[in-house]
């Protein structure tokens, strides 16, 4: 792995995390130099190592941060931690400000909890890529 790349330790991180390691997950979070990510990867491992002051804390901070630049994020961390309706709003709000993280939402494993929640295949037409628009479009190979 290249130390020097931007998003590696989050990606490994994120395994680790969804493996159920949240302790080995946190300590590659800490090393990851993109800022955004390694505070989003802190709020991700407290929240399941059961830490609530420190969730809570950073939580805060992150959202402050970042909640103007980024909803999106705020709505992975609501969604995986499943706070559906706050993660709803957050999606809302990226929606109105036409944020480029949006675009693949499909595939964030982050929002995954949202995929059985009647709201998400409207969240999606809102933006484009509903089961129902892919399935219109028309392939030829």
């Amino acid at each position: 792995m290249n130390p020097e790349l931007l998003e590696g330790y989050y990606k490994l991180a994120r395994v680790l995390l969804m493996q159920g390691d949240p302790e080995a997950a946190l300590i590659e979070f800490e090393k990851e130099l993109d800022a955004e990510y390694r505070m989003k990867g802190r709020v991700l491992s407290f929240h399941a190592l059961g830490r609530r002051d420190e969730f809570e804390s950073e939580f805060e901070r992150f959202r402050s941060e970042y909640g103007d630049i980024w909803p999106s994020e705020i709505a992975h961390v609501y969604a995986w931690i499943g706070d559906h309706d706050a993660a709803f709003e957050w999606l809302d709000k990226a929606v109105a400000m036409n944020e480029g993280g949006i675009t693949n939402s499909r595939q964030v494993q982050w929002l995954k909890p949202l995929h059985s929640d009647p709201r998400w295949q409207p969240y999606l037409e809102k933006i484009g890529i509903s089961d129902a628009q892919i399935a219109q479009i028309a392939f030829e190979f």
